[in-house]
């Protein structure tokens, strides 16, 4: 009995050995299993925290990593974005969108960053996809749709946005400022463009030089051109202020030589913008501009305000220009040969009194040519104020009296050769034969006073003697 009380007592602290180990065994199990998890979870959060320090270069400068992000409330984004000071950290471009519509805003993101984002997405040009149908929206009744073309027009700035099925503007998205209410506001930086039917609205977007979108596209272009010094961007500045004033000018000329040729009005009554005719000359300037997409770019509203080359005052000095340039080419055509004066009195509805002086000559190919050389305006219509006047016209342009082989006037009486009380003449060949014959008078007198003028066919005695003959004595005047 005894051994059979101890080998079941031996047996219930055999069980109880097993129940130990088996308990400690599943202790055990559990701390691993815990510490397994423990393990996991710190390897997580290590992960995550790399994650979250991963940056992305862009031109060698420092992006948040919350760019890839696309929320839609703005102030949850803001107390997302924790972005690091420093600027030597990476980050991934490739996480930019592409897509206008999803984008975050510019003035999201630290402004230590800002210029990199936007040098990245200059870079990448704007999103402007080619699908075979662009969405069709309905409009009051009409059905409207992006009009691809429109990229072709604007290939620098417009976008398209297919999640939104919106236009954007890539250069006032970059440059967005707080109260920007010109050329359409946010429209074209966060809201998006969608009335397809008011095509006009694009170009007023971009409006005059100095406008929003204009100053934005400026800072684009010296944002990409910071690593160029700064006599280089000087110089490429100057070059471009040069060429659009080069094409301001032949625009103007162009303009000025049609209206002189047609003889017709330069100014209208009224030149404001608002005026359906601002006058001849803005009129067919403005026509050009549109059927020349590069004068387009720098004239009228594309061009400074103060260079603009189309005042009345600038149109009076190429006027004189042309007038210039004329007055040489026929010069150059008579070629120092003959020709005859052809003048008439021309009285305009200034009431100031105008002589017209025309050119009556034979080209080198034959022809009779008639060319006017200038109208010039006289003190009176007298006789010698004629002479004067066409006498100083003449001398201005290096032409000769000499050559003069006819004179044609208007019948007038003091235009004609007509002998009058005071003896003055209009006809030059008079005038020049009176005073040679009084040059000739006072030359003889002269040398008769200082005895210089030699008597031929006389013996010296009757010199001595002073006994000269009378018939002789008409000879010293000859």
């Amino acid at each position: 009995m005894e051994e059979e009380e101890e080998e079941e007592d031996e047996e219930e602290e055999g069980g109880r050995r097993k129940e130990e180990e088996g308990e400690e065994e599943e202790e055990a199990e559990e701390v691993e299993e815990k510490e397994k998890y423990e393990e996991e979870e710190e390897e997580e959060e290590e992960e995550e925290e790399e994650e979250e320090k991963k940056k992305f270069i862009v031109n060698g400068e420092v992006l948040s990593s919350s760019i890839a992000q696309n929320q839609p409330n703005g102030e949850e984004n803001a107390n997302h974005l924790e972005v690091p000071s420093h600027s030597s950290q990476e980050f991934d471009v490739s996480s930019l969108k592409v897509d206008p519509g999803e984008r975050t805003q510019i003035l999201e993101f630290h402004p230590n960053h800002r210029d990199a984002i936007r040098r990245a997405y200059l870079q990448k040009k704007p999103c402007q996809p080619l699908l075979r149908e662009f969405p069709q929206t309905n409009i009051f009744g009409d059905v409207r749709r992006f009009n691809h073309k429109w990229f072709d027009e604007f290939p620098d700035w417009l976008e398209y946005s297919i999640s939104k099925d919106a236009a954007f503007c890539l250069y006032c998205y970059l440059f967005m400022q707080n109260n920007n209410l010109q050329g359409g506001g946010e429209t074209f930086s966060s809201v998006g463009f969608r009335s397809w039917h008011k095509k006009a609205s694009l170009q007023t977007h971009v409006g005059g030089h100095t406008s929003i979108h204009n100053q934005s596209k400026r800072k684009c272009e010296d944002l990409m051109q910071q690593q160029q010094s700064i006599h280089a961007s000087f110089e490429k500045q100057f070059n471009q202020d040069k060429h659009g004033y080069q094409i301001r000018l032949a625009a103007s000329i162009d303009v000025v030589r049609l209206l002189v040729k047609q003889g017709l009005a330069f100014q209208g009554h009224d030149e404001s913008k608002l005026s359906l005719n601002r006058g001849n000359f803005l009129e067919i300037l403005s026509f050009y501009t549109q059927k020349c997409d590069e004068v387009r770019k720098f004239v009228l509203e594309n061009a400074p305000q103060n260079d603009q080359m189309t005042c009345p005052k600038i149109q009076k000095y190429i006027v004189i220009a042309c007038k210039i340039e004329t007055i040489k080419g026929i010069i150059k055509e008579l070629n120092g040969d003959y020709f005859s004066l052809l003048v008439d009195e021309s009285f305009d509805v200034s009431r100031k009194e105008q002589m017209a002086v025309i050119l009556r000559y034979v080209d080198r190919r034959g022809f009779v040519m008639e060319r006017l050389l200038d109208i010039v305006h006289v003190k009176n219509t007298s006789a010698l104020s004629l002479k004067e006047a066409i006498v100083n016209l003449l001398s201005q342009h290096s032409l000769s009296l000499s050559y003069v082989r006819g004179q044609c006037y208007d019948g007038a009486s003091n235009m004609q050769d007509e002998e009058k009380v005071n003896g003055e003449y209009i006809d030059f060949y008079e005038g020049k034969r009176q005073s040679y014959q009084k040059s000739v008078e006072v030359q003889r007198r002269h040398k008769l006073k200082l005895g210089h003028q030699q008597i031929s066919g006389y013996s010296d005695e009757e010199k001595v003697k002073g006994h000269l003959p009378d018939e002789r004595i008409g000879k010293l005047f000859r």
